[in-house]
């Protein structure tokens, strides 16, 4: 065989690869809104050490009287999210007192039950910059690009094998004389 007939392996293993990470990721990216939760990107140093900016987080809904003291919770304040943990959750005034791990006192302001956004369930530390991609107008183009990208690859690959298998075949039957019977 020829040196360059490796490289339809070659695309093709990339093409599926490919198409596999888009898919994984794209999972990834849907399954907590099926499943009835949320992911939210960690866009402040609030919550450091125990939550590092950039964090992707994956959040549960809950019923605001379920949430404990040391939760840590996903809340609209003022049109924004944000991230804190609850340090008391007041049943009669249905509020919780809440302050970031980085800071050394309470937040000013309680959040009420209905800013609730939910309780923080999973996080992953870096992913938050880079899954949010996916969620942008153009990252979204750019996902189908590189899925289509994949698929072509494999296309690429089947087509080139394709080529080589006639090559071979013409070859054959040229050094057996068949050609030369059909010309």
């Amino acid at each position: 065989m020829k040196s360059n007939s490796k490289w339809p392996g070659i695309l093709m293993l990339l093409g599926i690869l490919i198409l596999v990470a888009v898919a994984v990721i794209s999972a990834l990216m849907l399954l907590p809104g099926v499943a009835g939760g949320q992911i939210l990107k960690m866009d402040s140093s609030a919550m450091e050490p125990v939550i590092s900016k950039n964090s992707l987080l994956i959040i549960e809904r809950k019923v605001p009287e379920e949430i404990q003291t040391g939760d840590v919770i996903a809340f609209k304040r003022n049109g924004q999210t944000e991230i804190r943990r609850v340090t008391v959750n007041h049943l009669v005034s249905e509020d919780y007192s809440v302050k970031g791990d980085a800071f050394s006192m309470e937040d000013a302001d309680n959040v009420k039950y209905a800013s609730l956004i939910g309780r923080v369930r999973y996080q992953v530390p870096v992913l938050g910059s880079l899954a949010f991609i996916f969620e942008t107008g153009i990252g979204r183009i750019y996902t189908a690009a590189f899925a289509l990208c994949g698929f072509l690859m494999i296309l690429l690959s089947v087509s080139m094998r394709r080529a080589g298998r006639e090559a071979l075949l013409l070859k054959k039957l040229k050094a057996e004389g068949y050609l030369d019977k059909v010309e």
